[in-house]
């Protein structure tokens, strides 16, 4: 996998103070950014292209990209005008021409390992699109959630999945006690238990 798409256009209003005036992705962790983190996590595992979609302040995402000079991966950004008012899907429609061959989506507000990014990306052997899912003990209602079913297929996600039995819920990212991706045998895809959002291989 060669390239990466960065959904990185919202402001993360639920963090109060944190995000008045700086998008999310530009929180400090112990004195680095989290886009910064991201953009490290994919370097130090090959990934050579990264497009990060813009919404909320991108003059301080673009200052901030611009400030990392040449550290890899080569960065280009993709801005969404709809970013008030559309979700992630919006900022994925917004970058639609990006996605052909194999290709990683990733939140904007999410810290992985490099060890579960390697596992990732060197994960080359499945065709269609993975996403990938962790499972934990409860959920609320801010959790994505998804039903599969007992070969590993995907058959919907999203954050109102309601009643579901324990053994069908699973919300995305941040613990890592799964490692493994399943493949996909047909549309409209499988998950997989890791810690990123989705894969797109293409032909």
């Amino acid at each position: 996998m060669k390239k990466a798409i960065i959904l990185s256009a919202g402001q993360g209003s639920r963090l109060g103070h944190l995000t008045d005036d700086k998008p999310k992705c530009l929180i400090e962790f112990n004195g680095r950014t989290l886009l910064d983190r991201q953009l490290d996590a994919l370097a130090a595992n090959g990934v050579e292209e990264a497009v990060v979609v813009t919404g909320f302040r991108d003059d301080q995402i673009e200052a901030a990209l611009e400030r990392r000079g040449d550290a890899g991966p080569r960065v280009r950004t993709v801005y969404n005008p709809f970013y008030k008012v559309a979700d992630n899907l919006g900022s994925l429609f917004v970058a639609k021409a990006e996605i052909e061959g194999d290709v990683l989506v990733w939140n904007g507000d999410t810290l992985v390992s490099d060890d579960l990014m390697a596992r990732v990306v060197g994960n080359r052997d499945q065709s269609g699109i993975c996403v990938t899912i962790d499972r934990k003990d409860g959920y609320d209602e801010d959790d994505m959630k998804v039903v599969v079913d007992d070969e590993g297929r995907l058959h919907a996600i999203g954050k109102r999945r309601r009643n579901l039995p324990p053994s069908h819920r699973a919300r995305h990212p941040h613990q890592r006690r799964h490692h493994h991706l399943v493949p996909p045998r047909h549309p409209p895809g499988r998950a997989g238990r890791s810690g990123l959002d989705a894969r797109h291989r293409g032909p």
